[in-house]
């Protein structure tokens, strides 16, 4: 049987991908560019209880502050 945080990813993969969407629109509007996307730097927070998952991006040793806002 295969551990149940795998399980959870393979049925709500669309639901995490919007989720790493958001988290880079919120990083957007506050004009920070991580650099450094990759699965390594993602933090993931799973509840077996509720069966529930939280990604969360981590290290910013390469991010920097952008000029302009792009933002629409």
């Amino acid at each position: 049987r295969e551990p149940s945080i795998l399980n959870y990813f393979r049925k709500n993969y669309v639901a995490i991908f919007k989720h790493l969407i958001k988290g880079t629109q919120l990083l957007q509007k506050h004009n920070i560019i991580h650099r450094d996307v990759k699965s390594l730097n993602l933090m993931i927070k799973y509840k077996k209880d509720n069966n529930k998952a939280s990604l969360t991006y981590i290290d910013f040793g390469l991010s920097e502050e952008m000029k302009t806002n792009f933002s629409a």
